[in-house]
């Protein structure tokens, strides 16, 4: 067909401003169609420290790119939005969350978006 499909990854809140202690779950929503329809799409969350810095292949929040309930990390999907929940946040969670989306197809990446988030922790 010769059609490019394309999806971005948009999100409801740019900042969260939590205070120590309290539970946030951050949303990213997808936008637009995969480019073939029997593709999955993959979703995944990363994590940095610092707000300017890029988020790094492999450095998911608290360490852990699945659910994990002794961490307190949850993930969620929902239609077309997908979430993270931190359970109890303290000051170290503080920082740049990026949601990341590829759609894959036999293993090859067809297309990918990311949108970032950044939580503040206030005492």
């Amino acid at each position: 067909s010769g059609e490019r499909h394309t999806f971005s990854v948009s999100v409801p809140h740019r900042v969260y401003e939590c205070p120590e202690g309290a539970n946030v779950t951050m949303t990213c929503v997808q936008t637009g169609s995969k480019a073939h329809s029997e593709d999955k799409l993959w979703d995944t969350w990363l994590f940095s420290p610092h707000s300017q810095e890029r988020c790094h292949k492999g450095a998911h929040p608290r360490g852990s790119g699945h659910n994990n309930s002794t961490l307190g990390v949850q993930y969620t999907e929902k239609g077309n939005s997908f979430s993270i929940t931190l359970q109890n946040i303290k000051h170290r969670d503080q920082g740049k969350y990026c949601c990341l989306l590829l759609e894959l197809n036999k293993q090859k990446v067809e297309q990918g978006a990311r949108e970032f988030i950044y939580l503040n922790v206030v005492p």
